[in-house]
């Protein structure tokens, strides 16, 4: 599912995700998303590159990201990306 450089970056996706499920009792999607993040080498994933990564709906990964916005373990960042088309 990941393109990470490794397969030891892309286990450690994996434990952590099931962490996430197991002691934290998060749904797998919001796991899946969460464990991207803290692994992720970049300081911010879109919600495009969140959705190519996951393999899942835009809705459900909407649903998701808010749930963990509602929880406080992420916040939420707009960027104001238009372009002069003048």
């Amino acid at each position: 599912n990941y393109k990470f450089q490794s397969v030891a970056s892309s286990n450690l996706v994996e434990e952590l995700n099931c962490h996430f499920i197991d002691e934290h009792n998060l749904p797998p999607l919001a796991a899946e998303i969460y464990s991207l993040l803290i692994l992720s080498e970049a300081e911010t994933l879109t919600f495009e590159k969140i959705i190519t990564l996951t393999g899942a709906s835009k809705s459900s990964v909407s649903t998701q990201i808010n749930f963990l916005i509602d929880e406080g373990r992420v916040d939420f960042i707009f960027k104001n990306d238009k372009r002069n088309t003048n």
